[in-house]
């Protein structure tokens, strides 16, 4: 593993989901970044202390894949929590859908170089 990325200084926008495992509480997300955001081509998010989710303005148990492809149009952090929009779409540009999620509680992110 290289040196811990910083997640104020990355850019997320355009990044790729790759997986995401875990719980409503404790979850990390897995991305790959857009080559000419970061040196880094792909990161892992480690979210902790979540105490509430929601997904468009719905509580949700748990933060999932929607579709096999989803591309991050935004994520950063808001208040206590996060925010991030997605758009799924499954690598077909015509069927496609956005979501917004936002965590809330005490949340803290590590960002790390996946393997």
């Amino acid at each position: 593993m290289t040196d811990p990325c910083v997640f104020d200084s990355l850019s997320f926008h355009e990044a790729s989901v790759i997986s995401v495992a875990g719980e409503s509480t404790a979850f990390r997300v897995e991305l790959e970044l857009a080559p000419e955001s970061t040196p880094h081509a792909s990161v892992a998010l480690d979210f902790h202390g979540v105490s509430s989710m929601m997904r468009d303005d719905v509580p949700v148990s748990a933060f999932r894949m929607e579709r096999d492809d989803g591309e991050v149009l935004t994520l950063e952090r808001a208040g206590n929590g996060f925010l991030m929009i997605v758009e799924w779409h499954d690598f077909n540009p015509v069927v496609r859908h956005t979501s917004v999620w936002r965590w809330g509680g005490l949340v803290t992110a590590r960002c790390s170089d996946r393997i």
